[in-house]
């Protein structure tokens, strides 16, 4: 639903440092940004000197600030997981402008920068909400945007997970490992291993194992109210990943719980980027 938002003023920007080798182009963004009336603010740690000629630019620490209204990202996918981590507290929604490969997440092409922007200070735009899993092990609290993976580690061999849904014990799988994903990720990892694509809206996760040895072992879709408990039984060491980075090796034995987060991702959209649309772009299949 489109709604009527407080008029844009303040917007943070964050980028892909490898794409932007060339700052000139992303300086010419920048610029653009504050001739429509725009507050920019960018991290401490993406400071450049080729910023220096626009000294209306704010620096700050963090964009965990009460004036920042959005956040602009550059980059690909990767680049909008990094950046929905860090304003992730906060529900900071976030538009993104495709500099990578396939782009689901930074869905805006960046040929579209002046018409997105133009829409943006006119709120013509809706802020989505999307369900993000709550990650932990050796009371450490992690949190994915995308997915969950348990997989086998420096050993080419089978691993064994037994899976409990609510405390109930659900299956043994043996295999590379598995994903647990939200419905945003269901585009990601857990696709190219067999998944089903689920819609955004969507109020479910999805199980998908990894080359599982019994071919019997399937995707399976659970409610997004579901606790699930992971635990490794066999001797070989495994590794815990998130949202695509390694986080930590996981022992037999050691517990992994993962349920519904109860923060979300916000990100922006537009009434031409509807899931259906982007997907059919996306995988060609109009």
């Amino acid at each position: 639903m489109f709604q009527n938002f407080a008029t844009m003023k303040s917007v943070g920007v964050y980028y892909n440092p490898l794409i932007f080798t060339d700052k000139s182009k992303l300086f010419k963004r920048l610029e653009h940004l504050i001739k429509y009336g725009l507050n920019v603010v960018l991290l401490n740690e993406q400071r450049d000197e080729s910023f220096s000629n626009i000294p209306s630019i704010q620096y700050v620490q963090n964009f965990l600030h009460k004036d920042i209204q959005a956040v602009i990202v550059f980059g690909g996918d990767g680049t909008m997981l990094i950046l929905a981590k860090k304003v992730l507290m906060e529900e900071i929604p976030i538009l993104g402008f495709n500099h990578g490969k396939l782009g689901f997440l930074s869905e805006c092409n960046k040929n579209e920068f002046d018409k997105i922007i133009n829409d943006l200070i006119h709120e013509k735009y809706s802020i989505e909400k999307r369900n993000v899993l709550a990650c932990s092990i050796n009371s450490k609290k992690y949190y994915a945007i995308n997915d969950v993976v348990i997989a086998k580690g420096d050993y080419p061999r089978l691993i064994e997970i037994e899976l409990f849904k609510d405390k109930d014990y659900l299956y043994k799988l043996r295999g590379d490992g598995v994903i647990i994903s939200t419905p945003l990720g269901s585009t990601a990892y857990s696709l190219s291993a067999g998944g089903s694509i689920l819609h955004p809206d969507c109020n479910v996760f999805i199980i998908t194992p990894i080359n599982p040895h019994n071919q019997f072992s399937k995707p399976v879709v659970f409610s997004s109210d579901s606790t699930f408990e992971i635990k490794l039984n066999c001797e070989i060491e495994s590794r815990l990943s998130i949202d695509g980075e390694n986080i930590c090796k996981v022992k037999n034995t050691e517990k992994i719980l993962i349920k519904q987060s109860e923060t979300s991702s916000q990100f922006i959209k537009f009434k031409d980027k509807n899931f259906l649309r982007i997907l059919r772009k996306k995988f060609v299949l109009e």
